[in-house]
């Protein structure tokens, strides 16, 4: 089975060492009690530049893409995909809705509640470490959740109990891997 997860990241493309993807494929292994090599093989991840070609890609490719589906996009700039007056109700069900409208298929929509410098954060802290005064550049920010990544998965729990749009992230794929991964 493979998994590709669709993230909204400023970057865009595939980048060696992606520390939201690290942080996944380490939270899911924690969760299936397995080792980071068994769940990497299983998902792909897709860095999209931007809400918008996240968007593109669920338009154009989700039938070629390896399913299941995850399209991960950050919550406090998804209402800009419309415009001021077409703008859907600010509710988890209003925007779903209006997702399922501007790219119709079957995909898990995950807001990243608020955003990934909220994920960011919360490996600062559970690492111990101080958190960055300003927005981190896409290379800090691989550093910071690849050092949880590979670190303490006691960390790893913290994060994802800080994070709760991300715990869902993580069960949601460890729920779909069930079935070629066992639990240990």
């Amino acid at each position: 089975m493979r998994i590709t997860v669709l993230w909204e990241d400023q970057r865009g493309g595939i980048a060696k060492g992606f520390g939201p993807h690290e942080l996944l494929v380490s939270c899911v292994a924690d969760e299936r009690q397995c080792s980071r090599d068994e769940v990497k093989e299983h998902i792909v991840s897709a860095p999209k530049k931007g809400n918008g070609t996240v968007i593109k890609a669920l338009k154009q490719d989700l039938d070629k893409l390896h399913g299941p589906v995850y399209a991960v996009l950050d919550r406090d700039k998804i209402l800009e995909l419309w415009p001021p007056g077409e703008r859907p109700p600010a509710c988890l069900s209003g925007i779903r809705k209006a997702m399922a409208d501007k790219a119709p298929g079957s995909y898990d929509l995950i807001l990243l509640s608020e955003n990934v410098e909220t994920l960011v954060t919360a490996c600062c802290h559970a690492a111990g470490d101080g958190v960055p005064r300003s927005k981190p550049s896409p290379d800090e920010r691989d550093r910071i959740l690849g050092k949880l990544a590979w670190g303490d998965a006691n960390a790893r729990g913290n994060v994802r109990n800080a994070v709760p749009s991300f715990e869902r992230l993580v069960g949601r794929v460890a729920s779909r891997l069930s079935t070629v991964i066992p639990r240990r």
